[in-house]
């Protein structure tokens, strides 16, 4: 599987959800995808797209803001980090202080 074909996989699914999300039926949601999908490969054709990561910055400061010192692996699990992230994470907002 390419990088293209999957990234434009992966968007299918995500636009499939967000119809699900608004009430259209699995057809409809279905339908709205498939139509997405034909539209983004031809204007992609053969490139590969690339899509930036999210900014970690908020995300770090609500782990960090969770985190109390004795819930390390309920905040891993949630976040869905390694403890290793979370002491980083941790070091790193004890540092920017």
């Amino acid at each position: 599987m390419t990088t293209e074909s999957r990234a434009v996989d992966i968007i299918f699914e995500e636009v499939k959800r967000a119809a699900l999300s608004l009430g259209h039926t699995k057809q409809q949601a279905n339908d709205i995808a498939a139509s997405a999908d034909q539209r983004i490969r031809s204007r992609l054709g053969s490139q590969e797209p690339y899509i930036h990561a999210p900014d970690k910055a908020k995300r770090n400061a609500q782990i960090f803001a969770e985190f109390n010192g004795r819930n390390q692996k309920e905040v891993c699990r949630k976040w869905g980090i390694s403890r290793r992230t979370l002491y980083r994470i941790v070091g790193d907002a004890y540092g920017n202080r």
